[in-house]
């Protein structure tokens, strides 16, 4: 309830920085991100054009001495690569990483990612775990039981799922009601009762940041 979406082309640093200061409990994020091996402060979710959200300007503009921070998130999504990554490159500073960066500016829980993830199985994932939490479970078993599911579907019955899920959809939802018939499209013109995503590459690169709920 009360969402705001913000649609790629429009997802500037000022309009990203401005909606995070709403003081939403959730923030989704779906795009590219980067890590900076040689300088962490400067991984960053890519946005629109050439803007991009820095480790540095999360720290700068939501920290917890400012007024403006992020305590009445219950979760950041970085439905993004390499989100997970953190380094040590001086005994002086600690772990850091876009993961971390939120959470120092009061986020209950960061989900991220260990390496580049495919579009299809990181919007299967995101769905099922959401699913998972709007019945009351606690993050990291949402994200665990989503994880397990990618890794055991079938094609037959993902593309079960795809039907059903595209029989949900608002009118209104076109992207992801093309994303989603798009797909089932695919798996229709596959014969072979395979688990598509067993491999651990697609599920694996998961991982939830936080307390424990």
């Amino acid at each position: 309830p009360n969402h705001k979406r913000i649609r790629s082309e429009q997802v500037t640093l000022e309009a990203l920085q401005s909606a995070l200061a709403e003081r939403y409990s959730i923030f989704h994020f779906s795009g590219h991100g980067t890590y900076n091996f040689h300088n962490p402060a400067l991984s960053y979710l890519a946005l629109a054009g050439e803007d991009k959200l820095t480790l540095a300007d999360i720290y700068k503009e939501f920290n917890l001495t400012n007024q403006v921070n992020l305590k009445s998130y219950r979760l950041v999504s970085l439905a993004a690569c390499e989100t997970a990554i953190t380094g040590n490159h001086t005994i002086t500073t600690e772990y850091v990483g876009l993961a971390s960066g939120f959470m120092a500016c009061g986020v209950a829980h960061v989900l991220s990612t260990l390496w580049k993830v495919e579009s299809a199985p990181s919007a299967l994932v995101m769905i099922q775990f959401y699913q998972r939490l709007q019945q009351g479970k606690p993050e990291a078993v949402a994200l665990a039981e989503a994880t397990q599911w990618l890794r055991n579907v079938t094609n037959a019955e993902l593309a079960e799922w795809y039907a059903a899920e595209i029989a949900k959809l608002p009118a209104n939802e076109l992207i992801l009601r093309r994303f989603l018939s798009r797909h089932l499209d695919k798996l229709k013109k596959t014969a072979e009762p395979i688990q598509p995503y067993n491999d651990s590459y697609f599920w694996a690169a998961f991982t939830i940041t936080g307390m424990p709920s």
